[in-house]
């Protein structure tokens, strides 16, 4: 099927993959999701949102990435969670793999908290990491950390 990029994309240089562990905010994905302040604890300059309340929206965020050595990558999001209301859940997915959603608790006051979606193969070159509103809320998404290594733990902010 067809797979929405998002503006400028193929514009920006992929983002090399050099650590065994490496962060990616939100804010360098493209797409058309809105960057976000509003709710404190996040890191980098802020946070993003598809803004889409009441149903789900239908273009992701989308991280061009160059990877030097195939293998499987842990990965964890970093997203709100919480509030009490709409489910605010996202899904990670590359290429066909799609991970399973996450931040899909509605319990407690809104905050960020990091949730491990799963693992993924990558191959060696450009892939495409993407993030996709899975949830009825607006959801907030932080981070992204992709690691080799299965035992990390997410760092705290």
């Amino acid at each position: 099927g067809f797979v929405d990029l998002g503006a400028g994309l193929l514009q920006q240089p992929p983002v090399e993959v050099l650590a065994e562990s490496q962060i990616f905010e939100t804010e360098d994905f493209s797409g058309t999701w809105s960057a976000l302040t509003e709710v404190a604890g996040f890191s980098g300059e802020g946070y993003v949102s598809s803004g889409a309340i009441g149903e789900r929206s239908a273009l992701p965020l989308t991280l061009r990435l160059r990877v030097r050595e195939a293998g499987t990558v842990n990965v964890w999001v970093r997203a709100l969670a919480g509030g009490g209301g709409e489910p605010l859940s996202v899904r990670v997915r590359s290429g066909a793999a799609n991970l399973k959603p996450t931040h899909a608790s509605t319990a407690g006051a809104p905050r960020f908290a990091w949730e491990r979606a799963g693992q993924l193969r990558v191959e060696a070159g450009e892939v495409f990491l993407q993030i996709v509103d899975e949830g009825t809320g607006k959801e907030g998404v932080d981070a992204v950390v992709l690691a080799r290594d299965p035992g990390w733990a997410p760092p705290s902010f």
